[in-house]
């Protein structure tokens, strides 16, 4: 299992990278941090 700071470090790698897939791993990670919240209730 990755944890939150790793996934963090890299959308930011992926956002120097590439502008482009910054966004999406951004809202992917963030769809993502919600369904793993709903989950654990």
């Amino acid at each position: 299992m990755v944890s939150t700071t790793d996934k963090t470090m890299l959308v930011e790698r992926s956002c120097v990278l590439e502008k482009t897939t910054c966004t999406i791993n951004d809202s992917y990670n963030d769809y993502h941090a919600e369904i793993d919240f709903l989950h654990e209730k």
